[in-house]
């Protein structure tokens, strides 16, 4: 059978049953069904299945095709999931199956926490993130550190946690000699969260910027994206917390990505984009930002084709 049959009976099977005897909480959104995950069996609903089968656990990262599902749910063969697929029947054996394991993050060996008071050995790294505009109480508040020596020897190190559990680290560079500015741990996954995301998750609004330094400078109600995309697991975090208006507002030179992703978010939520005249949210006074975030607009397709930005082929 070809991939294009296999498509075509996967857009034809009936999901919906299929995922009603995995969880009695089913729900329709955005031409999903999301339910609680089989895998992980998380407390939070965070399993989404598609109408042509495509699925993603936003916990434990489980994801992969119509098939794919159906050889896990019911523990089948690939060609046993294929010809289940086709034959349309969507029943659901309840089978044990272990939850993918997540690789532990730890913080580096080398890593010393930030504390006061200043003495020789720390008032270069106090320096530093004074210099990104970041007062003592901030830097306190969120146990950023340092390392003096070992591989990550002159750099900030950040810590990334959501829900209590660590999930990555920053470690920027603060001597200007090193061949990488930021290093992040292997297996981190800070591409599927959002810095400070517990902080602002009972706000109604948030306020989207690029790096953690822009995150902790500007206060209260802003996360950080970690570059300039938002992946799929971001958005969703952004739709579980049931923020009522977003704002984008990246660095200056990712004004035209930053309207990419708005106009993806604006399907399913309230989105605006905060145009920056120069460099990052860290470049500019305190005052200077919030205006341009109060001054936010909605994001224009037309925007888009003025500044010859093409929308084939992918996000950037």
């Amino acid at each position: 059978m070809s991939n294009f049959d296999i498509d075509e009976a996967a857009r034809a099977f009936n999901w919906e049953t299929l995922m009603l005897g995995v969880s009695e909480d089913v729900q329709e959104s955005n031409d999903n069904w999301i339910c609680f995950c089989p895998f992980c069996h998380h407390t939070r609903i965070c399993f989404a299945v598609s109408r042509q089968g495509l699925f993603i656990c936003y916990h434990c990262h489980a994801k992969g095709n119509g098939v794919g599902l159906l050889m896990r749910l019911l523990n089948l063969t690939r060609s046993q999931a294929i010809e289940r697929l086709t034959g349309g029947a969507a029943t659901y054996d309840p089978v044990e199956i272990a939850p993918k394991p997540v690789r532990s993050i730890i913080l580096p060996d080398e890593f010393e926490l930030l504390t006061l008071p200043v003495t020789t050995g720390n008032a270069r790294f106090w320096r530093y993130l004074a210099q990104r505009r970041l007062g003592y109480s901030t830097v306190l508040r969120y146990r950023a550190g340092f390392a003096r020596t070992g591989p990550y020897a002159g750099r900030v190190i950040i810590p990334v946690s959501y829900h209590g559990e660590l999930v990555s680290w920053i470690a920027r560079d603060i001597t200007n000699t090193a061949q990488s500015k930021v290093l992040t741990p292997a297996g981190g996954r800070q591409s599927q969260h959002l810095f400070n995301l517990d902080a602002v998750e009972a706000w109604d609004t948030c306020v989207i910027v690029e790096g953690v330094f822009d995150c902790m400078a500007l206060g209260d109600g802003v996360v950080a994206s970690f570059g300039k995309r938002l992946s799929d697991e971001q958005i969703a975090l952004l739709l579980k917390s049931g923020f009522k208006e977003v704002t984008v507002c990246w660095d200056a030179d990712a004004y035209r990505e930053a309207q990419d992703t708005a106009l993806r978010l604006s399907s399913v939520m309230e989105v605006q984009v905060a145009l920056l005249a120069r460099g990052d949210p860290n470049d500019q006074s305190l005052d200077v930002v919030l205006r341009t975030i109060a001054e936010a607009r909605a994001p224009s397709p037309f925007t888009r084709m003025a500044t010859g930005y093409k929308t084939t082929g992918g996000n950037r």
